[in-house]
């Protein structure tokens, strides 16, 4: 507004915005002078409406004020000598009001000049609103996601609770099982808190922040909540004693480990060889990747290429294909990556993968010269 001023020698700026299908003009913002708080809402009538859709400056004339009172009335409510109208695909979206301190020399240069500022402000104005729609889109958007990964996250504690209860039934004698048995309630019972304030608070839910962490411990804190090692038919490997850190965040990690998981053991219910799941941690020079493998029926190529990371894509019979969509936004989000390997009846392979932490990188050998 102020170059605006500059430019024109205006000794005051005043400028108003108009919603789509409304009449009445609000003033937004105002320089070199201060509209009264119940002048900041002006009514326009149908007629005044037409004529300023045209989108040509107005300069307060003898004529103006003698033959156009509604136009005039808007001169003298905006403190302007000029009006522009902001015209953008035959709509008036908002009008531009100067106040000029000297008599134009030459009305047709002046046109010429203003028509040229009127056309500029139309783009700033116009340009404003589309980004201010774009960021409101990816607002509700990612709002949307976080939401349906909240749900997910509540029907895999879900599963993980139905799953505690049937190996209960089996093993409760068992003293050494009952203090595993309540290790995994309260993790449990901290998803499912964690999950609830994601549903209420999303922005709470900061999956961006970084860490140094060791996948490692991590793992064997998932599978250790999760009670895998304790299911029926199903063998679990873990393969991670230890491992240096890696930059990450490590809800993220643990959220993705805990879905693939249970994934991998959904996957190997009801088939007839036994089921087996592995997890070890790969090192990849200056990333680690913790892999995750099962002997289960496997992907087909098709659905590797086309459907697998995509939403509501999904090989489960009861699966919302949510999970591994959300996970690897989750995972980009923290500076990781997700990815996967398959053939169809020769099992499936995942991998979580992020760089190892600073100071923690392997030395780099120079070439001899």
């Amino acid at each position: 507004m102020e170059q605006t001023r500059e430019i024109t020698l205006a000794q005051s700026l005043t400028y108003g915005t108009l919603s789509e299908g409304a009449s009445v003009l609000v003033l937004q913002e105002a320089m070199g002078w201060s509209p009264p708080r119940s002048g900041r809402r002006i009514e326009l009538g149908p007629g005044l409406l037409s004529r300023l859709s045209d989108g040509l400056p107005r300069n307060l004339s003898p004529s103006v004020r003698d033959q156009e009172p509604d136009l005039a009335g808007l001169f003298r409510a905006m403190g302007a000598t000029w009006l522009l109208p902001l015209v953008f695909q035959k709509r008036l979206i908002g009008i531009l009001g100067l106040n000029t301190k000297f008599q134009p020399l030459s009305l047709i240069e002046d046109r010429l000049f203003y028509q040229a500022l009127s056309v500029q402000w139309t783009s700033l104005l116009v340009g404003a609103s589309l980004a201010r729609q774009t960021a409101e889109k990816r607002e509700l958007e990612l709002l949307s996601g976080l939401r349906a990964f909240t749900f997910h996250d509540l029907k895999n504690a879900g599963g993980a609770l139905k799953l505690l209860s049937h190996n209960a039934k089996r093993n409760m004698e068992d003293p050494e099982f009952r203090e595993e048995l309540l290790f995994c309630l309260e993790n449990i019972s901290g998803q499912i808190e964690s999950s609830l304030e994601g549903l209420l608070s999303p922005y709470s839910q900061d999956y961006s922040r970084l860490s140094d962490f060791s996948p490692a411990d991590r793992i064997r804190e998932v599978v250790r909540a999760l009670g895998l090692e304790s299911t029926p038919a199903l063998k679990v490997v873990v393969e991670a004693k230890e491992s240096p850190p890696v930059r990450g965040n490590p809800k993220a990690f643990d959220t993705t480990l805990r879905n693939l998981l249970i994934n991998a053991r959904e996957i190997l219910e009801g088939q007839s060889l036994p089921g087996e799941i592995r997890v070890g941690v790969r090192d990849e020079g200056e990333h680690l990747s913790v892999v995750v493998s099962d002997n289960g029926p496997g992907m087909s190529r098709e659905f590797m290429e086309t459907r697998l990371f995509r939403p509501f894509q999904t090989t489960k019979k009861k699966g919302t294909g949510l999970g591994l969509f959300s996970c690897k936004l989750l995972l980009e989000q923290s500076g990781g990556r997700i990815g996967a390997a398959s053939r169809e009846g020769e099992g499936s392979e995942f991998w979580i993968t992020y760089p190892r932490a600073f100071g923690n990188l392997p030395e780099r050998t120079l070439p001899e010269m």
